[in-house]
């Protein structure tokens, strides 16, 4: 009561309640949710111990069912990218951290949504880049494509397969849930700042980072 009266913005992350989305919408929150919970259950929490142990943890196979039926409700995916070492993650479950490694396998399992029938190319610009923009109050220069924007942009393959190895990783975390899955939806190129940095697995040069701050309330 206390934030609709004055009107704050509220997001809540990691989205993993139904319950949730809809409590939070009716409240005009905003929210967002994780690949990993778009994909996996608590079943893969079991298969695979403490490298799919996440925070809030995988829940039930009908809950995950629901919770990607309600995609179009939610107004972005965020990754919770959390690159642990393999040393950090061989503990007992209740001692290792929480977290997945999700950075370099987001794009292509949001794409891969398409073939399944769950949302068009229009919801992943939204998910990935127009909802994040409007979260932060970023809209009058990121997550666009037009004059004054800033020259931000990925680009994809929809249709090329991937298949996920996390030995070919950028990151330090070595293992993923999803080692060997077959999807549908690459990230061919990245541009920086109006400069190419990747391009079919390769960095070309260093991209030259811009602070969010700058541009919030922009």
């Amino acid at each position: 009561e206390r934030y609709i009266r004055k009107k704050d913005r509220i997001h809540i992350t990691h989205v993993t309640n139904p319950l949730t989305l809809t409590y939070a919408k009716r409240l005009h929150f905003t929210i967002d949710t994780c690949p990993h919970y778009l994909y996996l259950n608590a079943l893969d929490e079991y298969k695979h111990g403490c490298i799919a142990k996440v925070s809030p943890p995988l829940r039930t196979e009908t809950t995950r069912r629901i919770l990607i039926n309600m995609l179009q409700h939610f107004d972005a995916i965020s990754t919770d990218h959390a690159p642990h070492h393999i040393n950090e993650k061989i503990d007992l479950f209740e001692n290792c951290p929480s977290g997945i490694a999700s950075i370099d396998f987001a794009a292509s399992l949001i794409l891969n949504l398409i073939h399944l029938n769950i949302i068009n190319l229009n919801d992943v610009i939204r998910l990935l880049s127009l909802g994040p923009a409007k979260i932060l109050g970023l809209t009058r220069r990121w997550g666009c494509f037009e004059k004054g924007c800033i020259a931000n942009y990925t680009i994809v393959d929809p249709y090329k397969e991937v298949l996920i190895k996390s030995s070919e990783t950028f990151s330090k975390a070595k293992y993923s849930p999803y080692e060997d899955m077959k999807i549908r939806g690459a990230v061919t190129g990245t541009i920086i700042g109006g400069s190419i940095v990747y391009l079919d697995g390769e960095i070309i040069e260093k991209p030259n980072a811009i602070p969010l701050t700058k541009f919030i309330g922009d």
